[in-house]
């Protein structure tokens, strides 16, 4: 527990500096570019994304799963995933070089280059963070990201306003920032990484990635092919708007959930496979405890506060149908992270990776199917109703194919607390709201009241015995002042 709480204390601090980049990212790009010129850098975007995940993805989740177990030589893991990484590489280029030739358009042939190398750079900016996170070494897993993070919005900034360089602008940006975080700890971390592939070791990357393949190609369904779909049915315009609220409600909502599983899921390995089943049921039950305390008070907040929001955070021409999507999203996102962040690790620790890939494949099925229903009846909102439902499929499947393969804990009291606790936050908003003096009231004092709420009763009721762990920790604290102050006598 200590070294969890330790670890996530380091990379919440690794996190927090990139994520509030990122954040202001969203704001300051909505403010340059207008929605169709957004919409074409998220569709762009989107589509390096999807190539990453697919080619490159299950390098990186391999590579975490087997340098975190430590179950195979480690630079022998390494060396063969640089080797493979090398490989896509070379085969990316040539696919790179044949689009480039077939089509005469300049922009088209910008837009070849500029996604080749960012998929190169990000493939390996991806590949350096697992490596460092495998390792558990969060200090240096914040440096890189920070520098990726000042980088990439510093100079697409730059190009946005003095180099007019429009949608290419934040694209260029991310490129340049990957550049700069993948050299950083490069010696240390790769120095005695050799090209050499050991079949043995490829075979088993191989056996547990393959399926990761086919899961990441539906995640991307899953997530991102509604921007797609809008773009066809509706225009770029709309896709732009869509793409900047599903992203400010992903970076919130999942800010501090992927900031505590960075530390909570090698320590899950290790637990698995190297001590006995009881540790590694605590230490889930710590895992899900966490998840749903830290999110389901911003779910709520984005919910309640969902106007405010849009209009502090969009430009004019985002604002108004931000604030309708918002809610929805915010339980999407919510939904989404308990499965992936707890359920599914049942199936990543017992090497079944496959039942991830039927149940993401089912859940983006159904998403696509929604989409091309929903979408002429509901516009965005029926994109938000679509992944809504999806997300909650995918959690459904995973929960009920998890109890045959490796049962993860679901204490149902503590869950209970913590509903109980979102329902004292909407008191409390009622209340407030109400006050004949709210128009007086700042916004942040009044989520501030909000969140307090919800706080005070977790702590009253002692959810995941919050309480009690903090009075023993501080009876310790005073009991070892007491010792020092005798020796000192």
């Amino acid at each position: 527990m200590s070294i969890l709480l330790r670890h996530s204390a380091v990379y919440l601090l690794a996190r927090s500096v990139p994520g509030v980049i990122n954040f202001l990212a969203i704001a300051i790009y909505t403010r340059l570019l207008s929605p169709e010129e957004y919409g074409r850098y998220v569709l762009v975007f989107s589509v390096v994304t999807f190539i990453n995940i697919v080619l490159y993805d299950w390098l990186r989740l391999s590579l975490l799963r087997f340098v975190s177990g430590q179950s195979i030589d480690v630079i022998s893991v390494k060396s063969t995933v640089f080797t493979i990484f090398l490989t896509v590489n070379i085969l990316t280029l040539l696919v790179g070089i044949i689009l480039y030739v077939v089509n005469n358009e300049q922009t088209w042939r910008m837009i070849v280059v500029v996604s080749v190398l960012l998929l190169w750079t990000q493939a390996w900016f991806d590949l350096h963070l697992q490596s460092l996170r495998a390792g558990l070494q969060p200090l240096q897993y914040g440096v890189v990201s920070w520098v990726r993070a000042f980088v990439s919005l510093g100079v697409g900034i730059v190009l946005v306003k003095y180099f007019h360089l429009s949608f290419f602008a934040p694209l260029v940006g991310f490129l340049v920032g990957n550049v700069c975080a993948g050299l950083i700890n490069l010696q240390k971390e790769w120095s005695a990484v050799r090209i050499d592939m050991e079949r043995r070791i490829a075979c088993v990357l191989f056996s547990y990635g393959l399926p990761l393949v086919i899961t990441q190609f539906f995640s991307f369904a899953l997530g991102l092919s509604d921007r797609f779909l809008i773009a066809a049915m509706i225009d770029e315009a709309a896709a732009g708007v869509y793409a900047a609220t599903y992203d400010l409600v992903q970076q919130v909502s999942t800010f501090l959930l992927s900031t505590f599983s960075l530390s909570a899921y090698p320590l899950l390995v290790r637990s698995h496979e190297q001590g006995p089943r009881a540790n590694f049921r605590a230490q889930a039950k710590v895992n899900i405890c966490a998840l749903l305390l830290l999110s389901a008070p911003i779910v709520i907040l984005l919910a309640l506060y969902s106007t405010p929001v849009a209009s502090a955070y969009f430009g004019s021409d985002y604002r108004n149908t931000a604030a309708t999507l918002i809610p929805w999203l915010a339980a999407a996102m919510l939904l989404s992270s308990v499965r992936s962040l707890h359920f599914d690790i049942a199936f990543q620790i017992s090497n079944r990776t496959t039942i991830i890939t039927l149940i993401v494949g089912s859940a983006a099925l159904a998403n696509i199917v929604l989409n091309i229903l929903l979408i002429p009846i509901w516009g965005l909102k029926g994109a938000a109703y679509s992944t809504l439902v999806s997300f909650l499929l995918a959690l459904f499947l995973s929960v009920v194919a998890g109890q045959r393969v490796l049962p993860m804990p679901f204490p149902l009291l503590d869950v209970g607390k913590v509903v109980v606790g979102c329902a004292a936050m909407i008191g409390m908003f009622l209340i407030v709201d109400r006050l004949p003096f709210v128009s007086a009231i700042p916004l942040l004092v009044k989520a501030a009241l909000v969140l307090l709420s919800y706080g005070s009763m977790m702590w009253a009721m002692d959810t995941a015995q919050m309480r009690s762990k903090a009075m023993t920790q501080l009876k310790h604290v005073k009991y070892m002042r007491s010792a020092k102050i005798g020796i000192g006598r």
